[in-house]
Protein backbone atom coordinates (compact mmCIF):
# COMPACT_ATOMS: atom_id res chain seq x y z
CA UNK A 1 0.00 0.00 0.00
CA UNK A 2 1.42 3.29 -0.95
CA UNK A 3 2.62 5.26 2.48
CA UNK A 4 0.19 8.47 2.10
CA UNK A 5 -2.57 6.29 1.61
CA UNK A 6 -1.78 4.04 4.74
CA UNK A 7 -0.78 6.62 6.75
CA UNK A 8 -4.40 8.45 5.95
CA UNK A 9 -6.14 5.21 6.75
CA UNK A 10 -4.77 5.17 10.28
CA UNK A 11 -5.63 8.83 10.74
CA UNK A 12 -9.09 7.94 10.21
CA UNK A 13 -8.74 4.88 12.00
CA UNK A 14 -8.21 6.97 14.92
CA UNK A 15 -10.91 9.34 14.43
CA UNK A 16 -13.38 6.34 14.13
CA UNK A 17 -14.00 5.98 10.33
CA UNK A 18 -12.85 2.04 9.29
CA UNK A 19 -11.76 3.12 5.21
CA UNK A 20 -10.60 -0.21 3.68
CA UNK A 21 -7.67 -0.08 1.30
CA UNK A 22 -9.61 -1.06 -2.15
CA UNK A 23 -6.37 -1.16 -3.71
CA UNK A 24 -3.16 0.02 -3.32
CA UNK A 25 -3.70 3.31 -3.80
CA UNK A 26 -7.33 4.07 -2.89
CA UNK A 27 -9.24 3.94 0.11
CA UNK A 28 -13.10 3.56 0.84
CA UNK A 29 -15.26 4.77 3.32
CA UNK A 30 -18.95 3.27 3.53
CA UNK A 31 -20.81 4.40 6.68
CA UNK A 32 -24.45 5.16 7.55
CA UNK A 33 -23.47 8.52 7.44
CA UNK A 34 -22.28 8.75 4.26
CA UNK A 35 -19.34 7.53 2.04
CA UNK A 36 -15.95 8.61 0.05
CA UNK A 37 -13.13 7.41 -1.46
CA UNK A 38 -9.49 8.83 -1.55
CA UNK A 39 -6.97 8.11 -4.17
CA UNK A 40 -3.62 8.80 -4.53
CA UNK A 41 -2.23 10.34 -7.82
CA UNK A 42 0.03 7.90 -9.84
CA UNK A 43 3.39 9.28 -9.79
CA UNK A 44 2.52 11.47 -6.76
CA UNK A 45 1.09 10.16 -3.66
CA UNK A 46 1.00 13.48 -2.07
CA UNK A 47 -1.82 14.47 -4.11
CA UNK A 48 -5.11 13.08 -3.32
CA UNK A 49 -8.39 12.69 -5.48
CA UNK A 50 -11.48 12.91 -2.95
CA UNK A 51 -14.19 11.41 -4.89
CA UNK A 52 -17.64 8.86 -4.92
CA UNK A 53 -18.75 11.23 -1.81
CA UNK A 54 -21.70 10.81 -0.79
CA UNK A 55 -24.69 11.61 1.97
CA UNK A 56 -28.18 9.48 2.10
CA UNK A 57 -30.80 12.36 2.00
CA UNK A 58 -32.27 11.80 5.12
CA UNK A 59 -28.55 12.70 6.81
CA UNK A 60 -28.23 16.07 4.27
CA UNK A 61 -28.50 18.95 6.38
CA UNK A 62 -27.24 18.07 9.63
CA UNK A 63 -23.54 18.83 9.37
CA UNK A 64 -22.45 15.36 8.25
CA UNK A 65 -21.02 16.70 5.04
CA UNK A 66 -19.03 19.24 7.60
CA UNK A 67 -17.54 16.53 9.76
CA UNK A 68 -16.79 14.53 7.49
CA UNK A 69 -14.79 16.51 5.20
CA UNK A 70 -13.00 18.27 8.48
CA UNK A 71 -12.02 14.92 8.79
CA UNK A 72 -10.82 13.58 6.03
CA UNK A 73 -9.21 16.56 5.53
CA UNK A 74 -7.28 16.58 9.02
CA UNK A 75 -6.46 12.85 8.33
CA UNK A 76 -4.55 13.86 5.06
CA UNK A 77 -2.71 16.39 6.00
CA UNK A 78 -1.40 14.07 9.10
CA UNK A 79 -0.57 11.37 6.69
CA UNK A 80 1.39 13.92 4.67
CA UNK A 81 -0.71 14.94 1.50
CA UNK A 82 -0.09 18.41 0.41
CA UNK A 83 -2.80 18.75 -2.35
CA UNK A 84 -6.92 17.33 -2.58
CA UNK A 85 -8.67 17.40 -5.52
CA UNK A 86 -12.22 16.46 -6.02
CA UNK A 87 -14.74 16.63 -9.19
CA UNK A 88 -18.27 18.19 -7.98
CA UNK A 89 -21.32 18.44 -10.69
CA UNK A 90 -22.39 21.86 -10.76
CA UNK A 91 -25.84 21.50 -9.87
CA UNK A 92 -24.68 20.16 -6.25
CA UNK A 93 -24.65 23.92 -4.64
CA UNK A 94 -24.28 22.74 -1.18
CA UNK A 95 -21.14 20.88 -1.92
CA UNK A 96 -19.49 23.85 -3.69
CA UNK A 97 -20.28 26.08 -0.68
CA UNK A 98 -19.09 23.95 1.65
CA UNK A 99 -16.07 22.95 -0.39
CA UNK A 100 -15.63 27.43 -1.06
CA UNK A 101 -16.20 27.82 2.87
CA UNK A 102 -13.73 25.18 3.52
CA UNK A 103 -11.09 26.97 1.19
CA UNK A 104 -10.75 24.80 -1.79
CA UNK A 105 -10.89 26.63 -5.49
CA UNK A 106 -12.49 25.33 -8.19
CA UNK A 107 -9.75 24.98 -10.88
CA UNK A 108 -11.81 24.03 -13.87
CA UNK A 109 -15.20 24.30 -14.98
CA UNK A 110 -16.56 21.41 -18.27
CA UNK A 111 -19.58 20.19 -19.02
CA UNK A 112 -21.72 19.67 -15.77
CA UNK A 113 -18.90 18.77 -13.53
CA UNK A 114 -15.85 21.18 -11.97
CA UNK A 115 -12.39 19.99 -10.83
CA UNK A 116 -11.59 21.92 -7.08
CA UNK A 117 -9.06 21.83 -5.41
CA UNK A 118 -7.37 22.74 -2.19
CA UNK A 119 -3.49 22.88 -0.88
CA UNK A 120 -2.76 21.26 2.66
Amino acid sequence: MERTIELTRAALEKRGLHAIAVSPRELAYWGDSGNFRLSALPGNTRVIVSHAVWLPEEKRGQGLGKRLLRVRMTALREAGARLVLATVKNRNHREMALLRARGWKRLIKFGSTSLWGRTL
